[in-house]
């Protein structure tokens, strides 16, 4: 017996001697998530202005600051590089002098951002790109819908909250040409700043 028991004690000085050379190794960091997603509320500074054809007063068309919602996947590259893309709803415009006119705006963006880390918990990301706008709009008894693709450009500013969350506040500039109703061209033109949260994987 007392020959078994030397004998398991010398077939165990290795494996203990492997646990306390791994807690006495150092921590590894968690590695980067590299995918994101952006979940936000919107709101947005709309000067669209429509055509002056047929009798349509284009000076009517006020600006106006509507409410939106989105959400945005973004992947970021090894090299700081962020490339972005969803759907983000801008939200329903309604003219002061013809209420029955009532246009819905929705765009899908597609963007190339560089993250700049700003201390360990504060980034800054600066993003330029493309976005695929859509426009439904009602006209008494007509609907009508068309799209257009216009550069887009924004800035955001992203804190850490955890390894998995963040919080995000975001600033873009939307535009978009359409023809609806038959009328000809409008002109739409969206300055929106976006707060939501962002979670990691």
């Amino acid at each position: 017996m007392r020959t078994f028991l030397i004998a398991a004690l010398a077939a165990g000085l290795p494996l203990s001697n492997a646990f306390a050379q791994q807690d006495l190794a150092p921590a590894v960091a968690p590695r980067e998530s590299n995918w994101a997603v952006f979940f936000f509320l919107s709101a947005a500074d709309d000067r669209t202005t429509r055509p002056a054809t047929a009798n349509l007063n284009p000076a009517c068309w006020s600006s106006k600051t509507t409410g939106g919602i989105g959400a945005l996947v973004e992947y970021k590259t090894p090299v700081s590089i962020v490339l972005g893309t969803g759907f983000h709803y801008l939200g329903t415009h309604n003219n002061r002098c013809t209420p029955s006119m009532e246009l819905r705006t929705g765009v899908i963006p597609f963007t190339v951002a560089y993250a700049i880390p700003l201390g360990s918990r504060i980034v800054l990301a600066p993003k330029i790109g493309l976005s695929y706008m859509y426009v439904d709009g009602d006209f008494g008894s007509q609907n009508a819908h068309a799209s257009s693709v216009k550069p887009t450009y924004g800035l955001s500013v992203e804190g850490t909250l955890s390894r998995r969350w963040a919080l995000r506040g975001q600033l873009d500039r939307y535009t978009g040409n359409t023809n609806l109703f038959g009328l000809g061209q409008f002109h739409q033109d969206f300055v929106v700043g976006s707060f939501g949260g962002v979670f990691k994987w």
